[in-house]
This record gives C-alpha cells, sequence and structure tokens, in this order.
C-alpha cells in the first residue's frame, strides 16, 4: 500500500489539526516523515538529534516515538497521546 505524501514546505505553517494528522499518520514511511520533520524544524538542536537518529538503522523504534507522538496539555500536567 502506497501513500502520496504532499511537500508542506511551502504551506508552513499548518493548522494543529493538520499536524495532529500529519504526525499520526501511520501510512507515511518513517523515513519520508524524517525527511519533512528536518526540513520543518528551526532548533538546531533537536534537527541535528533527529539527523542523527536517522542515519543510524537501528534507531527506527526511536524515530517512530519521537515523531509520530503528540504531546497533549490537561489539567494534570503532561500526558501522551
Amino acid at each position: 500500500m502506497t501513500s502520496e505524501v504532499t511537500d508542506t514546505s511551502l504551506n508552513w505553517p499548518l493548522s494543529n489539526e493538520e499536524l495532529r494528522q500529519w504526525f499520526s499518520t501511520k501510512n507515511i514511511p518513517i523515513a519520508e516523515l524524517t525527511r519533512m520533520w528536518i526540513q520543518m524544524d528551526q532548533n538546531e538542536t533537536t534537527r541535528a538529534e533527529i539527523e542523527n537518529l536517522s542515519k543510524d538503522p537501528n534507531s527506527i523504534h526511536e524515530l517512530e516515538n519521537r515523531l509520530r507522538n503528540r504531546i497533549q496539555f490537561g489539567t494534570a500536567g503532561l500526558t501522551w497521546s
């Protein structure tokens, strides 16, 4: 099953709903999600972390955890979705 991935670099910033759907969609290959993340990340430290992880074939699980999960804020503090 292949999925067409739209290049969002020209449409930045995305709405919160678009970001939620974009990051949680499991049919986007992790390599493509990583490429898009690196392209949009303006923080040099986090971008370098993701770039380094993307070079290590044993870090796929770590990339999945970092790029597909969104932090939600609730009344009790941070929760993972």
